[in-house]
């Protein structure tokens, strides 16, 4: 399957979150939750309308923008047919666990969103983590520091030491959402921040390393 093909299945995926929608609007309350604590707490509200067809409609947006981009880099045709199969189910996925979580939510049955969330964003970088050493070198995918933009050697590199961030970052949020402790949700966040920072001085390491007088 091409790429092209890819992206126009994942479109269609848009559709469970519209039939979910559908059939849970009747019996939805007028304002629904539309935020979430850290704690998994509800913190903001939302009408049904907003909450319901307008999210996923921004979210279906972003998708195609996203997928345009993706598409149309000049250097598309070098890249992992697999990694961009990954990358189009982001946004759908994410649609249907942020509706489902709003609408269970809203009925008053017990659900933690934050370890939902957290468990489907940490498989999440695990996956991303696992396939960012397949990436080439391209405009739209990966860690794109200015250095291993101009250079192969550099972006392989770091690629591969930003994959050990997003896996182990990824790991640890997965241990959060499995034990619910919110010091793990916040360690995963700032490691993945912290790491993050690492991969770039490290990218600007070897560039420099590479180019000494």
């Amino acid at each position: 399957m091409s790429k092209e093909q890819a992206f126009k299945r994942s479109l269609l995926l848009f559709v469970v979150p519209l039939i979910i929608s559908l059939a849970a609007y009747p019996s939805m309350p007028e304002m629904m939750p539309s935020h979430f604590s850290l704690q998994g707490e509800v913190n903001d509200y939302a009408s049904k309308l907003e909450v319901l067809f307008g999210l996923p409609a921004i979210l279906l947006f972003g998708h195609i923008v996203s997928g345009f981009m993706l598409l149309k880099d000049p250097r598309a045709a070098m890249q992992s047919d697999k990694l961009y199969k990954l990358v189009f189910l982001i946004l759908p996925i994410l649609t249907v666990v942020c509706q489902v979580m709003s609408i269970v939510t809203a009925t008053g049955s017990p659900i933690n969103s934050t370890r939902l969330v957290m468990g489907c964003v940490a498989l999440l970088m695990i996956a991303i983590g696992n396939y960012l050493t397949k990436s080439k070198r391209n405009y739209t995918i990966g860690l794109k520091t200015p250095w291993a933009m101009a250079d192969d050697d550099n972006w392989d590199k770091t690629h591969r030491l930003g994959s050990k961030v997003f896996i182990a970052a990824g790991l640890v949020g997965l241990l959060g959402a499995v034990f619910n402790q919110t010091v793990l949700y916040i360690v995963f966040l700032r490691g993945l921040i912290g790491g993050n920072i690492i991969v770039f001085i490290y990218s600007y390491w070897l560039y420099k390393t590479n180019h000494k007088v």
